[in-house]
């Protein structure tokens, strides 16, 4: 937190110094209009259970901190700067597998560090961008600067194909440094942006990431949206083009579907030039109960993602995605889970309710098989999910929440965690419980 002062002193005082007088005074009466400090704290304790997991040197009991800040300065004309410093020990510590660009957890998630010995936390820069609303024409909206960049079809955070939060390579820096563009045509939305989203160390082989999208409205509640995304490392791309349609028949039953085709190459340190045909998608169906004091809901949804048995193939059907789908807790989240992200299918049974204004009930069941089996196994059952979870919004600001996820029947992570010789005694079926306490202000 000194560095931060420090930096943050240094850069006053050359503003101080590099800008004249009369500059000087613009800027403090342009800053007359609104200036918002807000951000929030989280509080995870974890408990997982040593049969599923790769453990680390700290066991299956862990906590992780949370903490965001974030500082809106709103100026005339339509120019907003917004900055947001974030630490979150799990995310800076979290172990990654060398196949990550496959979606194998050939190694899967370890306890992260302890953040309570040695410098664990560090607040670095999570975004920071210009806005400029009504830039040149009433309709456009322009961002510069480092950005989060997701493609979000439902708006419930399950992010399917972008959410380049996600995304972290040690060795390299991901970030988004970008600029984007979205230009609002009612009842049609036009976004795009150019962004690099690594910077490697040493090379000149830096990835950047370019995408256009098209959303159209159809009611108040409705809409469907078609993307083009493409990666470019080394010189060699990689392209999707996606398709979402997410239609509300009635306040109560929401239909969604979102498919994504993948084609081109990437460049492999190993392999070379990639070819890189893929697919993944996913369709379902959500019933909400509105007639009913409990609100009680039911969401169903089939999933795809391609896969191939062989990791060497220069000719791949893997299927890549910087994604954020983290429905449930131990197949799919990518802190506390095994993140799997692609060579999957899945069925997933999501119910909700709300015994009370203040509390909220939900309920997940999910089976999940591998498209592909891995190399040198025969194994392709991923196992059926349950997770269930009550929150309790305290007040306005402070909500309280406990979930329990248990994993039957994962012949694939049981003969992951033996062939890496971790735990004699891996299991096909383990728990993962987590108490949360988060403050928004």
């Amino acid at each position: 937190m000194k560095k931060w002062m420090a930096a943050l002193g240094a850069v006053a005082l050359a503003v101080s110094v590099v800008v004249p007088p009369a500059a000087a005074q613009e800027v403090v009466s342009a800053e007359a209009r609104r200036v918002t400090i807000g951000g929030y704290i989280g509080f995870d304790a974890v408990m997982r259970d040593t049969d599923i997991f790769l453990i680390g040197p700290e066991g299956e009991h862990f906590v992780n901190t949370d903490l965001t800040i974030e500082l809106t300065i709103d100026m005339r004309e339509g120019v907003k700067a917004f900055i947001q410093i974030r630490d979150d020990w799990v995310e800076e510590a979290e172990f990654t597998d060398i196949m990550t660009d496959f979606g194998l957890p050939l190694f899967g998630p370890v306890t992260p560090g302890n953040p309570w010995s040695g410098d664990e936390y560090n607040l670095e820069i999570e975004q920071a961008y210009i806005e400029v609303r009504e830039f040149l024409v009433p309709e456009l909206e322009m961002r510069i600067g480092i950005q989060n960049l997701a493609w979000d079809l439902r708006g419930n955070g399950d992010e399917f194909l972008l959410n380049l939060n996600e995304n972290h390579n040690y060795g390299s820096v991901w970030e988004a440094g970008a600029w984007r563009a979205t230009y609002d045509a009612d009842p049609l939305m036009f976004e795009g942006f150019v962004a690099t989203i690594m910077e490697t160390l040493g090379s000149r082989t830096d990835v950047a990431l370019y995408g256009a999208s098209a959303t159209y409205l159809i009611d108040d509640m409705s809409k469907c949206q078609l993307g083009l995304l493409v990666l470019n490392n080394d010189s060699v791309q990689t392209y999707w083009v996606d398709l979402g349609v997410d239609y509300w028949v009635d306040e109560g039953l929401e239909i969604y579907g979102e498919g994504a085709y993948q084609f081109g190459e990437w460049s492999d340190a190993l392999l070379g030039e990639i070819d890189a045909a893929g697919m993944g998608g996913y369709v379902g169906a959500m019933y909400t109960a509105n007639e009913y004091e409990y609100r009680p809901s039911i969401d169903l949804s089939f999933w795809y993602l391609s896969g191939d048995d062989d990791l060497f193939d220069t000719d791949s059907e893997w299927f890549l995605s910087l994604e954020d789908v983290d429905t449930f807790a131990i197949i799919e989240e990518n802190h506390y889970g095994w993140d799997f992200d692609s060579n999957y299918m899945a069925a997933k049974a999501c119910g909700s309710a709300k015994p009370a204004d203040d509390v909220t009930v939900d309920v997940k069941v999910g089976w999940f098989k591998l498209v592909e089996e891995l190399p040198g196994s025969d194994k392709d059952d991923l196992g059926i999910e349950v997770d269930a979870s009550l929150t309790w919004q305290y007040s306005e600001n402070l909500a309280f929440k406990g979930l329990v996820a248990y994993l039957f029947g994962s012949d694939v992570i049981e003969e992951q965690v033996q062939n890496f010789g971790v735990s004699e005694d891996a299991e096909d079926s383990g728990l993962l419980a987590m108490f949360s306490t988060v403050l928004v202000f």
